[in-house]
């Protein structure tokens, strides 16, 4: 996918995400954060930081996780794996 198509790609689910009346009436969100040419979350946390509450996994071991809030953006660490994650 060339950049163009996938930034086009990017705003059409988060479009589609934030017409979701589930979306909508949720107040708390469970979300991964993007990397590896993922689909773009970043931008949705972002936006709605003021008006969501929105927990990123941290893993406790290869194969379990904790969901915790995201505070701030700067304030994440960077895992084993290269991945965004809240601190304890």
């Amino acid at each position: 996918m060339t950049d163009a198509q996938r930034q086009e790609k990017d705003a059409m689910i988060k479009a589609y995400l934030e017409s979701l009346g589930l979306f909508q009436e949720s107040r708390n969100i469970l979300i991964y954060y993007s990397c590896n040419g993922e689909a773009d979350t970043l931008s949705v946390m972002r936006k709605w930081m003021e008006k969501r509450n929105f927990y990123l996994p941290r893993l406790t071991s290869a194969n379990s996780f904790l969901a915790l809030p995201v505070t701030s953006m700067e304030d994440l660490e960077i895992n084993a794996y290269g991945i965004h994650e809240p601190g304890l």
